[in-house]
């Protein structure tokens, strides 16, 4: 990782620790990060999957992350960075086939 992309990862202070949810009630919306950066900015694209995962993202696939919750923090890091905002795409879900499977993978046998 680049200088810079430690400095970002790190400036977001994003870790699971600090995003736990303990029982919280789930809203039955899914919370999608997807992106399609350039491979020029292949670095920026690496910093950003590490950074999902470090906050407790499941990796749907290779450009697709999602999460249960909203998480405020993450949203701002997009909105504010401007090497992330033109490639990258935040949306809620609110049914998919995959429930059942994304449900046990995030442990939410509640709703």
């Amino acid at each position: 990782m680049t200088k810079l992309g430690k400095e970002i990862f790190d400036r977001t202070k994003i870790t699971k620790k600090n995003l736990e949810r303990k029982k919280e009630k789930w809203d039955g919306k899914w919370r999608t990060v997807s992106f399609d950066i350039p491979n020029e900015f292949s670095e920026t694209r690496h910093v950003l999957r590490k950074i999902l995962l470090r906050a407790g993202f499941m990796q749907m696939q290779k450009s697709v992350y999602i999460f249960p919750f909203e998480i405020k923090e993450i949203l701002e890091f997009l909105r504010e960075n401007k090497e992330f905002k033109k490639y990258v795409v935040y949306m809620e879900i609110s049914k998919t086939t995959q429930e059942k499977e994304w449900k046990k993978f995030f442990e939410i046998y509640f709703k």
